[in-house]
């Protein structure tokens, strides 16, 4: 754990003094992982103790709500890893068998928790089973970020480029735009964390998934068609949402629960490099993290050994977490600052030459009886600059065309995720 911790923080220092960023593409990178993470485990059989496989298993996070589905394998087994110390829901669904739930599971660090079950037959009634994936939208979506991808991508839009329903149109280094239905974001519904983020400028030099960087991302939903009323439900291409990590408190036996992690990359064509930087450390009750990601990239060279112009670009981005959770609340401040000082657009007139935008956002999610209570309230400022930048300003002329913009997001979300299960629906 110091090690780890001293890595962190040797490359906080040197995020400090480089100034600028914010992607994290390719090259050497290397990555410090969480270490200690618990698990839920067990098998299921029926009342004669013949294994059940197929058996839809649902676990859920009584504090935060965050909920995780699979399929029991063909010898009945189940299996949850890289769990968050807390209290968790255990829900097994199958056909021909009652619903199954066992409450208030405790998972440590470090430790497994064995969750056998013998799922009684179900009684005469006629039951419809609608169960969490069928019932998902047609079009949607959803996949985790992995550390491979918040290190290897420039930007987030990449990362939900890789997600089904989604494209992606190269807009310069950083600003790359997600398309749905071949409608980009200002017919598309951008979502983090909760908060509707729009354009500020626009040629879209600043696409809002420019806002959060990669080291940030953890959970990409793509919805390409219709928009539930939960998500606004007024975007004619769809919507992209991208949710952060979730804090992680320290279990009952440990005082206190640290994290860290940082990536590098170097490229000898454009001369590029940059990295990230991030550092959480948790009590029981109370949290506090930081993450920052800086970037530097210079015009590269094509294959005919001719410079390729205006595909520069310089970002970086700070964010600092707070949270606090007690009695099945949890509340998250959530500060971010993007800075990107300067970034070239090769098939553009104009470049851009500043972009600096900070946002605020405050959440809270507590569980209430089989659902979740989540609230948002949420500020984003803007100020965006375009003008010529130095690889075009003397070709064909000496020129200068400022145009500066001004946006501001502020809004408020609440909603209740209530699960539609086998029992509450029938013939």
């Amino acid at each position: 754990m110091r090690k780890t911790l001293c890595a962190a923080l040797l490359a906080a220092a040197c995020l400090l003094m480089q100034g600028p960023p914010t992607f994290a593409q390719g090259g050497n990178s290397a990555t410090v992982a969480p270490s200690s993470a618990g698990q839920i485990s067990g098998l299921l059989t029926d009342p004669t103790g013949a294994v059940l496989a197929g058996a839809r298993v649902e676990l859920r996070n009584l504090t935060t709500g965050h909920k995780q589905r699979l399929i029991s394998d063909s010898f009945g087994r189940f299996e949850f890893l890289l769990l968050p110390s807390g209290v968790y829901q255990l829900t097994v669904t199958a056909n021909g068998f009652a619903l199954a739930i066992v409450r208030d599971l405790a998972v440590r660090s470090g430790q497994a928790t064995p969750t056998d079950l013998t799922l009684k037959l179900a009684t005469a009634t006629t039951t419809v089973q609608v169960d969490g994936q069928e019932f998902r939208l047609l079009g949607t979506s959803s996949q985790k970020v992995d550390a491979d991808a918040r290190g290897f991508n420039r930007n987030t839009a990449e990362v939900v480029a890789t997600a089904p329903g989604a494209s992606l149109r190269d807009n310069g280094a950083q600003a790359s735009i997600p398309m749905l239905h071949g409608l980009g974001d200002e017919r598309t519904r951008i979502v983090v964390d909760g908060m509707t983020v729009t354009s500020s400028c626009p040629n879209h030099m600043n696409p809002p998934l420019s806002y959060i960087a990669p080291a940030q991302a953890a959970q990409v939903t793509i919805i390409a068609g219709i928009t539930p009323v939960s998500l606004g439900g007024d975007s004619l291409g769809g919507t992209v949402s991208v949710e952060s990590r979730l804090p992680v408190f320290a279990s009952a036996d440990d005082k206190l629960h640290e994290e860290g992690s940082a990536n590098g990359f170097y490229h000898s064509n454009s001369n590029g490099y940059g990295g990230s930087v991030s550092e959480w450390l948790a009590g029981k009750n109370f949290g506090i993290g930081y993450t920052g990601v800086w970037a530097t990239i210079d015009n590269y060279t094509d294959g005919a050994e001719h410079k390729v112009t205006s595909t520069y670009a310089q970002s970086t981005d700070h964010t600092v977490t707070l949270a606090a959770q007690g009695k099945g609340n949890l509340l998250t401040l959530q500060a971010g600052l993007h800075h990107t000082p300067y970034e070239g657009f090769v098939s553009a007139q104009m470049d851009m030459v500043r972009n600096y935008a900070s946002s605020l956002n405050l959440s809270y999610r507590r569980a209430i009886g089989r659902g979740t209570l989540d609230a948002h309230v949420y500020g984003q400022n803007a100020f965006h600059e375009m003008n010529i930048g130095h690889d075009k300003s003397t070709f064909p002329m000496p020129m200068h065309m400022p145009m500066n913009t001004h946006g501001r997001d502020v809004g408020y979300s609440m909603h209740y995720d209530l699960p539609v299960l086998g029992r509450h629906t029938r013939e």
